[in-house]
């Protein structure tokens, strides 16, 4: 597998972190602000995940001109499509001028979505013998945040990515799991299991909001990443000095400088990126490459991409950095 391009898109609509001073307090606000490490995001307005996804993969072929009748899978990873059906990845097919002769899959994961995503193209490429799998990854988070939840409200940020994948021998590593034992310390209460049907009988402004439990999820990644981490460094059989770049999933800045020192990742190989964006759930880690180490990167650069959160889940992979085109940020009005 080898990535030939990446590229992400962000609202224009910047959300500031002191405009919850008259909901929570100032106080409290600015130590919410001292956690999550940033003070500002991006949000929709009216626009979908399908949006900032389409803008990234226009702006992706046009630096990588690439011929579209060679992508032969689009794979959508988001919690937030466009229906609940049909899926999006088709609608995606149309808007991108696609070949018809296509397949198309959407994937429900969140904060390991882009990992996932890796690892799902690089089956579908050596599986099916396919020549290139576009990659989607994104949320508008936004959409099911409730303003009134401490936990929530500060925290996430709307963005899509564009990957251009293409089957090849370079080495390709990974390691995954997920324990479904957590999976409503971040959840989303509303759905089939609860009664969603034409005579709705649930409480919908509770329920369609996003909850979470923030120590429950915190106690489980400062867990799981160091196993995941040795983990993958077993397969590969990369020492530990000789990884350029660790890219965690930028859930907060407290969560990354404290997985950090449990690992003991010297800091200038763990970029942070989540200033100006917040946590942007399955896009934090194509906005690293975007945003912080777009000119750093190097031929032969070893990284390592761990992905951890909802579900409760665990994807890593490591690559070898090729030629990859890194895009400029894309910034639209949706």
């Amino acid at each position: 597998m080898r990535i030939l391009g990446i590229s992400c898109a962000v609202p224009t609509n910047t959300i500031h972190a002191d405009e919850f001073n008259q909901t929570f307090g100032e106080k409290i606000v600015k130590k919410i602000v001292d956690n999550i490490g940033f003070t500002e995001r991006r949000h929709v307005k009216s626009g979908c995940t399908s949006d900032l996804v389409t803008a990234a993969a226009e702006r992706l072929f046009d630096e990588t001109n690439v011929n579209k009748e060679t992508i032969d899978a689009i794979i959508f990873v988001t919690q937030t499509p466009d229906y609940l059906t049909p899926a999006t990845s088709g609608i995606l097919q149309h808007r991108l001028g696609l070949s018809q002769n296509i397949i198309t899959l959407d994937v429900n994961h969140g904060c390991t979505g882009y990992t996932d995503g890796l690892i799902l193209a690089q089956s579908l490429l050596k599986g099916l013998g396919l020549r290139k799998v576009l990659l989607l990854v994104g949320d508008t988070l936004s959409k099911i945040t409730s303003p009134l939840d401490q936990s929530t409200a500060l925290l996430m940020g709307d963005a899509g990515s564009a990957t251009l994948i293409e089957n090849s021998d370079d080495p390709f590593y990974y390691a995954a799991g997920r324990d479904g034992t957590g999976s409503m310390f971040l959840y989303q209460n509303i759905g089939y299991r609860n009664g969603l049907h034409i005579n709705n009988q649930i409480d919908v402004k509770n329920d369609l909001m996003f909850h979470m439990d923030g120590l429950q999820v915190y106690a489980f990644t400062i867990d799981c990443v160091p196993k995941m981490t040795q983990e993958i460094l077993e397969k590969t059989g990369w020492s530990f000095d000789s990884v350029d770049y660790f890219l965690l999933h930028q859930a907060n800045l407290f969560m990354i400088q404290n997985l950090a020192r449990k690992v003991k990742m010297p800091p200038e190989k763990v970029p942070i990126g989540m200033e100006k964006f917040g946590n942007t759930s399955g896009t934090t880690i194509p906005m690293l490459f975007v945003n912080q180490i777009r000119d750093k990167l190097r031929y032969g650069s070893k990284l390592i991409l761990e992905g951890f959160g909802i579900g409760l889940a665990w994807a890593v992979v490591a690559i070898e950095w090729q030629d990859t085109i890194i895009c400029p940020l894309v910034e639209i009005d949706c």
